[in-house]
C-alpha cells in the first residue's frame, strides 16, 4: 500500500489526498508494532507530500507518521 501511496504522491499528475489517505491507511495496519522499514517508507512518503500542506489529509498524514517513530519495534521483537 505504501508503493501505491509513493505512486500516487510522484506521478505526472499527483493525488496527495489519496496518496496521503493510502498512505494513512498502510501505516495505521501494524500501528501497535510498526517495523523501521514501515517508518522509513512512511517517512519517505511524508517528505513527498510536505508541499500539499494545505491538504487535510497530507497534515492529518504527517501527524501520524510524527507519532510512528514512538512506537518501532527493534529487530528481535523488542522495543
Amino acid at each position: 500500500m505504501l508503493a501505491v501511496a509513493a505512486a500516487l504522491a510522484t506521478r505526472t499528475r499527483p493525488v496527495p489526498d489519496e496518496a496521503a489517505a493510502v498512505a494513512s491507511r498502510a501505516v495505521a495496519l501494524p500501528a501497535d508494532r510498526p517495523t523501521s522499514s514501515v517508518a522509513a517508507k512512511a517517512w519517505e512518503i511524508a517528505v513527498g507530500l510536505a508541499r500539499w500542506q494545505d491538504v487535510t489529509e497530507v497534515r492529518e498524514y504527517h501527524d501520524q507518521v510524527r507519532v510512528l517513530s514512538a512506537r518501532l519495534v527493534l529487530p528481535g521483537g523488542s522495543r
